[in-house]
Parts: structure tokens; C-alpha cells; sequence
């Protein structure tokens, strides 16, 4: 049975909570994509850039793949173009 005009003691008065994002998008062209095995090997290579949240590659086996890096920071072309290096033959364009 429920009483009229009690309130629960353990549950806070007021709950007051910030939550800041400073996560961006950032765009990246890459050459030497070939198959989604080429796709799997960019996306981990650049998930293991630190603030690297996620990675997305739309695939161009033809031309030149796009790839979209979530992240906290700027990634500067050098990192990226060094985390590609260490696990084949891609390039940023």
C-alpha cells in the first residue's frame, strides 16, 4: 500500500550532472585498400592512436578510400600516416 505525500529518503532532492564533449570528426583519405580485410587492418591500426574512439572506412577498391576518425584531439597526418606504416602498405592521400 502507498502513502500519500511521503517521499523517499534515498533518493537525492536534485541531481546535477555536466558532461563535456570535446570528441570531433576527422577526415582522411587513404590509399591501398583493396578489401574489407584492408579495411579491418586501417580501421585497428588507427583505433590504437591514443583519444582514437572510433574508426569508419568507406571502402573505394577502385580509388581512394575515406576514412572518419572520432577522437578527443587533432590527429596530425604524421601519426596517422606512421600508425598505417606499422600495419601495411597504405598512404594518406
Amino acid at each position: 500500500m502507498w502513502r500519500v505525500g511521503l517521499s523517499c529518503s534515498a533518493a537525492p532532492a536534485s541531481v546535477h550532472r555536466e558532461i563535456r564533449s570535446t570528441m570531433s570528426q576527422e577526415t582522411f583519405s587513404v590509399d591501398g585498400l583493396h578489401c574489407r580485410g584492408c579495411v579491418g587492418t586501417v580501421e585497428h591500426a588507427l583505433s590504437t592512436i591514443p583519444d582514437v574512439h572510433s574508426v569508419q572506412v568507406e571502402l573505394d577498391v577502385n580509388g581512394v578510400s575515406r576514412v572518419t576518425v572520432d577522437t578527443d584531439r587533432h590527429l596530425v597526418d604524421t601519426e596517422v600516416q606512421q600508425a598505417l606504416d606499422k600495419e601495411g602498405n597504405f598512404h594518406l592521400v
